[in-house]
């Protein structure tokens, strides 16, 4: 995958890889480290492993995700809290973490 450099602040101290706007069809694309723009994604394999990802104003279509090391551990995480009853996802929750919410 070809990137542009446009670098953007994502949080104190932190620096992204841009991309955008682009079209990436049939690829396994890493998305930690990236602040994606207008891209549209077709038939791809997005692969996280934790890091800092953004995506704005962003398509997917028939795309596949997978979460791989720490994430994958939050994940297991997250699903074993939930299985002893306790939600972790409520989106104050989230929010208050530093994460986006679904509204």
């Amino acid at each position: 995958m070809s990137e542009n450099k446009k670098p953007e602040r994502l949080e104190e101290g932190q620096l992204a890889n841009w991309f955008g706007p682009k079209k990436i069809q049939h690829q396994t694309v890493v998305i930690d480290n990236y602040l994606f723009e207008g891209v549209e994604f077709v038939e791809c394999n997005l692969v996280y492993y934790g890091g800092s990802a953004y995506f704005d104003d962003c398509r997917f279509t028939d795309c596949d995700f997978g979460f791989l090391g720490s994430a994958n551990k939050t994940l297991n995480l997250i699903r074993g809290l939930r299985q002893m009853g306790l939600d972790m996802l409520e989106a104050e929750q989230v929010e208050e973490a530093g994460g986006p919410t679904d509204g």
